[in-house]
């Protein structure tokens, strides 16, 4: 029986989404670039080679798809930000300017370091996930000797990919690296201001 909520017909647009959105965002990241700046043309046509490539590999458009309502989310993150600050009776060409460091000085660097993390953690997780599903990990971790995982007992079968890797992220000789670097990431980039 057909439903109103049968996605199935959409999964077509699986690949085009994917194709849309880096043309979108290459063609518009290159007109940064001052060599494409006045050139239409060129900018056009690195982004469709972009796009055509980015919908033929299946991690690319996989990665893709999973990593954008991240952003999505992140941007509503974002925008309620904004609009709770103005609820409270902040301007928004203050918060522009503190988020661009203009006003506040260090409170923009910070903000966007912040954002390239988190921009930095939807991705690495999305693409480890999607290498995790294609490449099936799983099945690295079978006995040398052919004994498949199914018969081994439950406490020495291998976990889901994804409880793997949180388990990796949350380990604490992990947390502690990752700690001990972003203290060495502040700490040159305060020294490298004085």
């Amino acid at each position: 029986m057909a439903s109103i909520l049968d996605l199935g017909g959409i999964t077509f647009f699986q690949r085009v989404w994917p194709f849309l959105l880096v043309l979108t965002v290459v063609y518009s990241a290159l007109g940064y670039v001052e060599m494409f700046k006045d050139n239409k043309g060129i900018r056009a046509m690195i982004a469709f080679i972009f796009a055509i490539l980015a919908s033929t590999y299946a991690i690319a458009w996989k990665t893709i798809n999973l990593a954008a309502p991240w952003f999505v989310l992140l941007i509503f993150l974002f925008i309620f930000l904004m609009i709770a600050y103005q609820i409270f009776g902040i301007k928004q060409a203050h918060i522009v300017d503190v988020i661009t460091g203009k006003t506040s000085g260090d409170y923009g660097r910070s903000f966007g370091y912040w954002t390239l993390g988190l921009i930095l953690i939807i991705t690495i997780g999305s693409l480890s996930s999607v290498v995790s599903e294609e490449k099936k990990f799983t099945s690295l971790r079978e006995g040398g000797d052919g004994t498949a995982v199914e018969t081994l007992p439950v406490s020495q079968q291998p976990l889901s990919e994804q409880v793997g890797f949180f388990n990796t992220i949350t380990n604490p000789k992990v947390l502690g690296m990752i700690l001990v670097m972003l203290i060495a990431f502040f700490t040159i980039a305060n020294l490298a201001e004085k």
